[in-house]
């Protein structure tokens, strides 16, 4: 299956990932025809309603799996993942922080991947958006990340190649800091295309949990 693209110099997510149309022709979130990445995109498809509607679908997708997922094993530095759901309450949406929160280093574990540390920043082009990289334990190179908030929902994907997608993050702050904690769920690129491709839904999307935590030294 071909993976999606994750063009470059990328941006703020989904609006700048685009799928081959025949494995998605009737979902209208994902839009073969933008290319956010490009250096022509408009800049006012940085906060576009393409983000909103496709991550509203993950928590969709997911939101009864999350209900039954099990604590995870306790492991230094950080605890287990959990996902919103199943720990903290999410901030109340008058708390809900900008994307200039996500600034800094994170503590990355997800469920049954290695921990990991994310470190980001605003993003270079566009207003509202971060980029920056993520370096898991044991493994070489760096994936690259970018993301925004919007409306209270912290969305990051990430590329191991800088080119395809290979990781989608859907999550949110957690009280009681509501500054210092996100937990959601991550899900795999080429898994979730080969499920939304799949017919009469045979493949089922598996999402894991995840909390990124700010680095100490960070506020």
């Amino acid at each position: 299956m071909t993976p999606r693209a994750f063009r470059k110099p990328f941006h703020s997510m989904g609006r700048s990932l685009s799928r081959p149309p025949d494995l998605l022709p009737t979902l209208p979130m994902y839009r073969s025809d933008l290319s956010l990445s490009s250096p022509t995109a408009p800049a006012s498809l940085a906060r576009g309603p393409g983000l909103r509607r496709r991550h509203r679908l993950h928590r969709l997708a997911v939101g009864a799996v999350l209900l039954s997922l099990a604590a995870l094993q306790a492991c230094a530095p950080l605890p287990a993942a959990t996902a919103t759901t199943a720990g903290a309450p999410a901030c109340p949406p008058a708390a809900a922080p900008g994307s200039q929160s996500l600034y800094g280093q994170w503590l990355v574990q997800v469920d049954g991947q290695p921990e990991g540390r994310m470190t980001l920043q605003r993003h270079p082009e566009y207003a509202g958006s971060v980029s920056g990289t993520l370096a898991r334990e044991g493994q070489t190179g760096t994936s690259r990340v970018v993301g925004d908030i919007d409306q209270g929902l912290v969305a990051l994907e990430e590329s191991a190649d800088g080119k395809t997608t290979s990781g989608r993050w859907s999550g949110e702050f957690v009280a009681p800091a509501c500054d210092s904690e996100i937990r959601g769920t991550w899900l795999d690129a080429q898994a979730e295309s080969a499920a939304l491709s799949s017919p009469d839904n045979k493949i089922k999307l598996r999402p894991h949990a995840f909390v990124m935590r700010r680095a100490p030294g960070w506020q």
